[in-house]
């Protein structure tokens, strides 16, 4: 059974890219997804673009392509509010795509033209210009030199929203060889899954029955506590730190998964200590001290969070290159959950601000792969 893969992109910009892409699937052995090959079955009584979404879920990986163009808008999407004020900004097929292979679950390869990426950071440092001066009608229209749409520099900040493993093309072979470095990567992290299968069931089960005997230790604590140990408050309270620490590493434990980091050496513990300080100090503490949680749907509040997830990641990935150690992913939304208890316990003091940062940076240490 072979691998089915999507291609995803504008179809005229893109055309000589695809082509070669599909050339490149097939000699490796993959089914390349592509509509213009007949390779999506459409059906007659259905919108022409819900058959590609079908077929996205129905595949096992997604390669996304982004250019210049941002194009056509999906017609399965109705206008929402912000929407019908501005008629242009819309949702393209292309990221309804994109989409429903974040739905489905599938690997999501991304590659952005060199000169796009590079004007989006440019678009990125003045986006609150470029909004406030539309919105008082300073300007009737703005041109871009490379892309044809605003809101393809709204894909881009999705994109790194996501956590996406994104990388920059200025040619066909970029492509190529990212994308067989990746599936060798791949094959790398599956062969030593296979390895370390049983003893990854057995270490989250060990870590659920440690959640188990701490719930039984508070219990005990508060039940014994003023008989055994007299009301020490000191002792007790020394207990349940102890108690808390557990649970700050199980969380720890979870998060650090969320981050895979490849490439250069893993010897230098400044290396990690420092993206750890980076990931807690710029990102998890002072998202924490924002207005993100008083107005979490106002749009305003929303595009100032993306840019801190993507100036975050900019200089997570700056500061490991000093190591040669390349940011794999990372995905900011699985981590939420887990970060709460880590925020607050690093709040409390600055020791128990030290032991999450040495203890995040052992944890993302053992996420790092050679390849």
């Amino acid at each position: 059974m072979k691998p089915k893969i999507f291609v995803s992109s504008t179809y005229y910009d893109m055309k000589y890219i695809r082509e070669n892409i599909e050339k490149l699937l097939f000699d490796l052995g993959f089914d390349s997804i592509l509509f213009e090959s007949g390779d999506v079955t459409f059906e007659h009584d259905e919108p022409l673009e819900s058959s590609c979404y079908k077929e996205v879920r129905n595949s096992n990986m997604l390669i996304l392509i982004v250019g210049g163009r941002y194009g056509a808008e999906s017609t399965t999407m109705g206008l929402d509010e912000y929407s019908r004020k501005y008629e242009k900004y819309y949702t393209s097929i292309t990221k309804n795509e994109f989409l429903a292979a974040r739905e489905r679950g599938i690997p999501i390869y991304a590659f952005i033209e060199s000169n796009v990426l590079t004007e989006y950071e440019t678009f990125k440092k003045n986006r609150d210009l470029y909004y406030n001066l539309e919105q008082e009608n300073k300007f009737k229209k703005i041109t871009f030199a490379y892309v044809d749409n605003v809101n393809v520099f709204e894909f881009i900040s999705d994109l790194y929203l996501a956590g996406l493993p994104i990388f920059r093309f200025s040619r066909y072979e970029d492509i190529e060889n990212q994308f067989k470095s990746q599936i060798s990567g791949l094959l790398y992290l599956y062969l030593d899954s296979l390895v370390n299968r049983k003893t990854d069931s057995k270490v989250s089960e060990s870590v659920d029955n440690m959640k188990n005997l701490i719930e039984r230790m508070e219990k005990m604590v508060q039940k014994v506590g003023e008989k055994v140990l007299e009301n020490d408050q000191e002792v007790l309270a020394t207990i349940e730190r102890e108690q808390k620490k557990s649970i700050i590493d199980f969380c720890i434990i979870k998060m650090a998964n969320k981050i895979t980091t490849i490439e250069g050496n893993d010897n230098d513990e400044s290396a990690w200590l420092g993206l750890s300080e980076i990931l807690i100090k710029e990102y998890f503490l002072k998202k924490e001290q924002s207005e993100y949680h008083q107005k979490k749907y106002a749009k305003e509040v929303l595009l100032k969070y993306k840019s801190l997830q993507e100036d975050v990641k900019k200089g997570a990935e700056e500061f490991l290159s000093r190591y040669k150690i390349k940011l794999f992913s990372i995905d900011f939304m699985a981590m939420e959950e887990m970060s709460k208890e880590i925020v607050e316990f690093s709040k409390s003091n600055p020791d128990n601000y030290e032991y999450v940062i040495k203890k995040f940076a052992t944890e993302l240490r053992n996420n790092w792969f050679p390849f």
